[in-house]
């Protein structure tokens, strides 16, 4: 999955509801997106666990992941 982050004056985000997505959110590349701040995901087809890596986006503070097929344990938040 190849996701290219959209660039706002102050924000980074990656807004794709309902994008037709297949696949799992750890293909994508989060050490390539330090300023994300907004992710939004939703109703696409990915599965598996939310990867660790996601934990290193310290300026997100919006994910969605509704229809997200999750399995496992969620990282936890430090």
């Amino acid at each position: 999955m190849v996701v290219a982050p959209v660039h706002r004056k102050e924000k980074t985000e990656i807004s794709l509801p309902n994008a037709g997505i297949h696949g799992r959110l750890g293909e994508l590349n989060f050490s390539a997106l330090p300023f994300l701040t907004h992710m939004d995901l939703s109703l696409n087809s990915l599965h598996s666990e939310i990867p660790p890596a996601i934990a290193s986006l310290s300026r997100l503070s919006y994910l969605d992941l509704v229809g997200y097929f999750l399995h496992g344990h969620i990282f936890p938040v430090r």
